[in-house]
């Protein structure tokens, strides 16, 4: 069985609003199965959304967002490293 994860959540909130993060904004969680593979179990869902003036989406949303967008080859432009200047050491 194939569910929502939580790097989906993550992935299709950052491409939604892109200034609202996981871990201060909502956060992502999901039922993983008790072994060191850490096996999804269920959808992932949103606790403790409170990003001001955006309400919740719902996962079936987000399920929808994902799929429309092809958001497993999307890039999240806020999730990449940066590089300014010369690297010294």
């Amino acid at each position: 069985m194939t569910f929502f994860t939580h790097d989906q959540v993550v992935k299709t909130v950052s491409f939604l609003y892109p200034d609202v993060k996981n871990g201060w904004d909502y956060r992502a969680l999901m039922e993983v199965a008790d072994s060191p593979k850490f096996i999804p179990m269920s959808d992932a869902w949103i606790e403790a959304w409170t990003a001001e003036g955006i309400a919740q989406p719902s996962i079936e949303y987000l399920k929808q967002v994902w799929a429309e967008n092809d958001l497993e080859n999307w890039a999240d432009p806020n999730n990449q490293p940066t590089v300014d200047g010369a690297q010294t050491l």
